[in-house]
């Protein structure tokens, strides 16, 4: 349910708002001065704000200004017969002129609610495609420190990093061998392992070995590894 705040010294103007947003299913809140706008917008953040132009000794470019500091809050001015600065006027999204009819101002909320979740769309991809990018230079910068080196032990520090920095995993192993005979698992965690887990982790390590390499003399190989790692 969308909520849609009031602001404004009119209570009457407030209950007739109230009843007609109410009866389509919006959610109405009041506030009759620039301290409670301001507690209402900390606790119980608006979709849409209403300025009442004809409001008195209200400063309602200050309290714009306030609810602009909240991502994606819209506001609509109710003009009336009060002259509006035009400070206010270029810093509203959206006009609706007194007397108010209800079905314009139902539309031009829904209007503003539409262009809301549009411009929370635009940020959530903004987001996700700045995390991409920067995966993406995370992978590459590991992949260039790949070909700078042939130290096993360092190779697999860099994979480690470039994995936990790339992808945020706050668990991560690495089944390495010495030897055909000699494998060992590198753990890197944010957490305590429980030895529950840490044979979990070896089997899934084993498992994902044998899913590389179906062909390449496993069944002796995968016996001997759960026997070492054990």
């Amino acid at each position: 349910m969308a909520k849609v705040l009031l602001v404004s010294t009119d209570t009457q103007k407030a209950k007739n708002l109230s009843d007609i947003l109410q009866q389509n299913s919006y959610e109405f809140i009041f506030a009759d001065t620039a301290i409670l706008a301001y507690d209402v917008m900390k606790t119980q953040l608006p979709d849409i704000v209403l300025l009442d132009s004809d409001s008195q000794d209200l400063d309602l470019v200050s309290i714009n200004k306030m609810v602009k500091m909240h991502d994606n809050v819209l506001t609509i001015l109710i003009i009336g017969t009060k002259k509006v600065e035009t400070e206010l006027m270029k810093a509203v999204n959206s006009f609706i002129s007194q007397p108010l009819q209800n079905d314009i101002l139902l539309a031009t909320i829904a209007a503003n609610l539409k262009t809301k979740h549009s411009l929370e769309k635009l940020a959530n991809s903004n987001q996700e495609l700045a995390r991409s990018l920067y995966q993406l230079n995370v992978l590459y910068s590991t992949s260039s420190q790949f070909a700078g080196s042939l130290d096993r032990e360092k190779l697999i520090n860099i994979l480690i990093e470039g994995m936990d920095k790339s992808l945020s995993f706050g668990l991560s192993c690495v089944l390495s061998f010495k030897s055909e005979s000699e494998p060992y698992l590198i753990i890197n965690s944010l957490y305590n392992i429980s030895d529950r887990l840490l044979e979990a982790l070896k089997l899934r390590a084993i498992l994902n070995y044998k899913s590389l390499f179906e062909n390449f003399r496993l069944f002796s190989i995968i016996i001997s590894i759960l026997k070492i790692l054990s």
